[in-house]
């Protein structure tokens, strides 16, 4: 909760105030209109501006030494003014080789784990906020798409997927810089991933300014 509280960024949900009682401890969060769980839209200037906001709050987080882990459409806020924060810190964990094995258990929801974090397989630590980023492209695909890419009921289906057979679909009727901006998101080699940073400089970004 210290480092939630400790969190100052337009991009994620501010906490207003807590409190503790015998056997749990209270939050309280700044009001948001509802979350982007079943959000969907073939949009792209909106898609630009959702997928734009969460980079710059990864990029906090990455400057924090923090990794979310649980980066999904219900735990991403949007209020009436459009501005979306990311928001359930409760996966989270600070970048550190002493808790490196606890990062890498996988408490997050399946379907929007990267393969390293499936396979528990991570050379080196500065790496891994990518695992924020291959949940973002499946983030945003759901969102264009408008249903969810993975089996819901199915884990050990989706996990062979994630792990052998992940393809992006073609999204027909999308622009280059969409396709090439989720590709990029969605290589399943760690090192070949684009970064929070690339990404923020990617021309999708650019497309509608």
């Amino acid at each position: 909760m210290a480092t939630v509280a400790q969190f100052d960024h337009p991009n994620l949900v501010k906490l207003v105030s807590s409190w503790a009682s015998v056997n749990e401890i209270q939050m309280m969060f700044e009001l948001m209109d509802g979350s982007l769980k079943d959000f969907y839209t073939e949009e792209e200037n909106v898609i630009t501006h959702i997928a734009q906001q969460i980079l710059m709050g990864l990029s906090y987080l990455r400057d924090e030494r923090i990794v979310h882990r649980d980066l999904k459409l219900a735990n991403v806020l949007r209020n009436n003014d459009d501005n979306v924060k990311i928001v359930d810190f409760g996966s989270s964990r600070r970048l550190d080789i002493g808790n490196m094995q606890f990062i890498l258990t996988v408490l997050s929801t399946i379907q929007y784990c990267s393969p390293e974090m499936l396979q528990h397989q991570l050379r080196k630590i500065d790496r891994l906020n990518k695992s924020d980023v291959w949940s973002l492209g499946i983030l945003l695909l759901e969102i264009y798409m408008g249903h969810f890419h993975f089996p819901r009921i199915d884990k050990l289906q989706t996990y062979n997927e994630i792990i052998n057979d992940f393809v992006v679909p073609e999204l027909p009727n999308s622009t280059s810089q969409f396709r090439d901006f989720v590709q990029r998101c969605l290589i399943r080699d760690i090192d070949s991933r684009a970064s929070v940073d690339d990404l923020l400089g990617h021309n999708f970004l650019h497309m509608f300014h």
